[in-house]
């Protein structure tokens, strides 16, 4: 009876053995998955930094190109108070300085084409055909022809 208590101990103590082997092993296995299912969440979040991180570097690019057209905006508007759209002669305009003296055939004139498309462009004076004038913009090739300036009738 000794005999058969102490196998069935030591029966009971593989068996406990066996559990507490079979326990780790499943720990271990638990474990395992829940490294892996922490290193995929870090892989998850690391993409997501990047993703943002990209998307900030596109969103300061924008913002830094903004402020460059903003501030070209401004600096125009500041040019373009200067000048003042002038009747040249009949049906012909052109840009000249505010407060200019003197006769318009002297006055320095600028394309209104190019005026209107916020760049500054000089007409320069041609022979026309047939006792007329002419005013050329060589930036957008723009040609004025008329017969007389509109202070000289």
């Amino acid at each position: 009876m000794y005999a058969e208590i102490q196998s069935g101990m030591a029966a009971l103590k593989g068996a406990i053995e066996l559990v507490q082997a079979g326990r780790g092993v499943i720990d271990q296995a638990a474990m395992s998955n829940a490294l892996y299912e922490i290193q995929q969440r870090l892989l998850e979040t690391q993409s997501a930094a990047l993703r943002i991180s990209e998307e900030n570097s596109v969103l300061v690019e924008r913002v830094r190109d903004l402020e460059s057209a903003a501030k070209k905006l401004a600096d125009w508007e500041v040019e373009a108070a200067k000048y003042e759209r002038t009747n040249v002669a009949h049906g012909v305009y052109a840009y000249t300085e505010k407060g200019r003296e003197g006769a318009l055939i002297d006055a320095i004139k600028m394309c209104a084409n190019c005026f209107g498309d916020q760049s500054i462009s000089i007409l320069q004076a041609q022979h026309a055909e047939m006792r007329q004038r002419a005013l050329m913009c060589l930036k957008c090739k723009s040609r004025l022809v008329f017969r007389s300036y509109s202070d000289q009738t």
